[in-house]
């Protein structure tokens, strides 16, 4: 694809009254517009109400706002996926709407969702101390801006935010998580006989591959060292590894060179095929509590221990109990967050200004 399209496509999204959301090329896009030409008509009004909940109003700029920092992603991968043809552009312009289209209307169902449960917040006499959300400011003022006045007002100008605005984008979302979690409360726990149903279902998910927990030294060449020099360093490493009641992860703090060196040369479970193989052939050889000879590779030598070995086959219900209650968990935290919200929703005026969109649709 031309690098033309990156620019092409770099267009905002916006509803008309009567339509949907179409991309509008900008730059040196053509007279016609084929992202919108089959379409419905668009505006340039960004101040059009799309969507309209109880007393409140979403606009289509408040929807573009939370959606814009993802176009540069979609555009990215039409550029990398359809080819330099003329087919190819079409196929791009379709999927960059396609995509489009389908994140404004996620991003406008999670709107309406986070001002029901606002609302819902408010109308059980729920509130949030001043105090906590000073402290709550305080606390994104470092996170987010260095404890930088300078930077949290630039932040507020590219932003178009007041700081009161900005407070209560943070309460907002503090209540918003409140909330959530009082659903999630509701949960019961999962019984381990639908952990064991689940695990019997689903026992080619819990496949694992051959692997080697490894600790390992790197020892690379310096400007005034030799191989032959690296490798009998090496070698006295592994004698003072091969000693009784030696400590691989205190010698690997205090030789190795690599990004493992700060976490006692930790460098986790190894499976068949992702390392370098002359490395792989001498790490699969070892066996629990085995330290490798120097192992010369490109300027480093390597120097590996094996801390546990595992075979290739099906992980047992013990070794993966704790993912299955997770994911459990997770499934029934948004099936019960999914049937309050449709509750909120059937109890609320909602109204779209979108063809295809249903206030009870979720």
């Amino acid at each position: 694809m031309t690098p033309r399209i990156a620019t092409l496509f770099f267009a905002v999204t916006l509803v008309g009254a009567a339509g949907w959301p179409a991309a509008l090329p900008a730059q040196d896009a053509p007279a016609s517009n084929p992202a919108s030409a089959s379409g419905p008509p668009v505006t340039t009004n960004t101040n059009a109400i799309v969507a309209v909940v109880n007393d409140k109003i979403i606009t289509v700029a408040q929807v573009e706002k939370q959606i814009d920092p993802v176009k540069p992603t979609i555009y990215a991968n039409a550029n990398a996926n359809f080819p330099d043809t003329p087919e190819g552009e079409a196929a791009a312009r379709k999927y960059v709407a396609d995509q489009v289209t389908h994140l404004f209307k996620e991003v406008l169902d999670n709107m309406v969702d986070n001002i029901l449960m606002i609302q819902a917040f408010s109308d059980a006499g729920y509130a949030i101390p001043k105090s906590y959300m000073d402290q709550i400011f305080d606390e994104s003022m470092v996170t987010r801006f260095n404890g930088d006045r300078e930077q949290f007002l630039q932040y507020l100008q590219a932003n178009n935010l007041t700081e009161r605005q900005y407070r209560q984008q943070l309460q907002d979302d503090q209540i918003v998580g409140y909330m959530k979690q009082k659903q999630q409360d509701t949960v019961n726990a999962i019984s381990p006989d639908r952990i064991v149903k689940y695990y019997d279902l689903h026992k080619d998910q819990w496949q694992q591959e051959a692997a080697v927990k490894i600790r390992q030294i790197t020892l690379k060449l310096g400007t005034l060292e030799t191989m032959g020099l690296l490798m009998q360093e090496g070698q006295e490493i592994v004698q003072q590894a091969r000693a009784p009641g030696a400590n691989f992860a205190e010698l690997a703090g205090h030789y190795s060179q690599d990004e493992f060196k700060s976490d006692g040369g930790e460098v986790g479970w190894i499976e068949k095929n992702k390392y370098q193989k002359t490395m792989e052939d001498v790490i699969f050889a070892l066996k629990p509590g085995e330290v490798s000879n120097p192992v010369a590779l490109g300027d480093s030598v390597y120097i590996f221990k094996c801390e546990d070995k595992r075979d290739a086959g099906i992980q047992t219900i013990e070794q993966v109990h704790m993912q299955i209650e997770s994911a459990l968990l997770v499934l029934d935290t948004r099936e019960a967050e999914a049937k309050w919200l449709k509750k909120l929703r059937k109890n609320a005026y909602i109204k779209y200004n979108i063809p295809g969109m249903d206030a009870d649709a979720n």
